[in-house]
């Protein structure tokens, strides 16, 4: 596990900005990177649209993104919530996403007819049952007049900003992200070029009168400064990441180390992540090991497939989804069981995307495509369970 502070990795990391504008001039086997990773997701045509745009702007790349598939697509999905935050009738709203999602912006916005709306769907249910998490526990610290920490670990967590977003969290929050290290050590250079944009523009304000209507304009989206420090320093005094493979077994290990408290609820957080492991053992071992460590009160929320939904993944155009392996017909059983370490799950924890409870108006009911559900009974379910 990566024991690096935060201070420490500003000190080694070198930026690319100059003067807080991004910089534009970068070699080109970074151009051709892109290029192999956008065609390795999407297919080569898209691939080719990227390419030819990408000549025509000198800002397309800023050379993070060239690491692995996973990396990139860690910044699609940011790029989808970015580009939904800017929307009049936004069903969430994260001013990290433009920053965390790097070039992947760039590519997103300018394929508007790739659908956007299962990750905003996905986020919203996901970030309410989070919200009810917290509120609850931050009701029950009020109640007994003890201030205690509530955790939230968040395994494959990607690009995700909840540490930074969510208003329910609050000084007694502590959000554990795990994910691969090369994820991890890209999101902390976003996030660090991002805390050196927000320290020139303070620097600047200084040599004249600061005032809350500061603003950074990203894409359609201008956000205030004053606000986008004060998230940025409240999430790195609850935030703690860990690298780790969570196919091998020692993971809870490196979590406790980190300072993972067993006696305190846990809201465990598996989004789009359980598509990618490889078989019912190593996603029950995951379980079982979560379900282990949760104190009484704990919660668990997931994504998961139907199997007939990781067929159709792997005969998709998508390459990312030709890469999916384990899904189960049976998420009720599959939780329940003593192999997944017995949580506590019913028919009212299981929604399947589309559903009215899964659903916010922007489920597309008509004219669509199987392989994205549209006008088809989807194959994900958004599943809850308790100990």
């Amino acid at each position: 596990a990566s024991t690096q502070s935060h201070s420490e990795i500003m000190v080694s990391y070198s930026s690319n900005r100059h003067d807080g504008k991004l910089s534009t001039i970068f070699p080109f086997f970074v151009t051709s990177a892109i290029f192999v990773l956008v065609s390795f997701i999407f297919g080569d045509e898209d691939a080719d649209n990227y390419h030819d745009q990408d000549k025509r702007s000198k800002n397309a790349l800023t050379g993070d993104l060239n690491s692995s598939i996973v990396s990139y697509s860690s910044c699609l999905i940011a790029s989808s919530r970015a580009i939904e935050s800017e929307r009049p009738d936004a069903l969430i709203v994260d001013p990290l996403a433009k920053f965390l999602a790097s070039t992947a912006y760039e590519y997103r916005k300018k394929h508007t007819e790739k659908p956007t709306w299962r990750i905003a769907i996905r986020t919203r249910y996901f970030d309410d049952h989070i919200r009810s998490f917290l509120t609850k526990h931050n009701v029950l610290q009020q109640q007994q007049q003890q201030e205690q920490t509530v955790q939230v670990v968040h395994l494959g967590v990607g690009m995700d900003s909840r540490a930074y977003r969510l208003e329910e969290a609050n000084e007694n929050t502590i959000f554990y992200e795990i994910d691969c290290p090369e994820v991890l050590e890209l999101k902390e250079r976003l996030l660090t070029d991002l805390r050196k944009q927000l320290l020139l523009s303070s620097s600047s304000s200084s040599n004249g009168p600061s005032t809350d209507e500061e603003t950074i304009t990203e894409g359609k989206m201008v956000i205030s400064i004053p606000r986008l420090r004060e998230m940025i320093r409240n999430g790195d005094s609850r935030r703690r990441t860990l690298s780790c493979n969570l196919e091998e077994s020692g993971w809870e290990e490196h979590l406790l180390r980190t300072g993972f408290d067993v006696s305190r609820p846990t809201c465990w957080v598996l989004e789009g992540l359980t598509y990618y492991l490889k078989d019912d053992g190593v996603v029950s071992s995951i379980f079982q090991t979560m379900r282990r460590m949760s104190a009484e009160g704990s919660s668990l929320i997931v994504s998961i497939s139907s199997k007939h939904g990781v067929k159709r993944a792997k005969r998709s155009k998508n390459k990312l989804m030709q890469s999916w392996k384990w899904g189960t017909d049976e998420p009720i059983k599959f939780l329940s069981s003593s192999e997944s370490g017995g949580w506590e799950c019913t028919s009212d924890d299981v929604v399947i995307l589309g559903e009215e409870r899964a659903n916010y108006g922007r489920y597309p009911q008509q004219n669509g495509n199987a392989e994205h559900g549209n006008g088809h009974r989807s194959e994900i379910s958004y599943v809850t369970a308790r100990c």
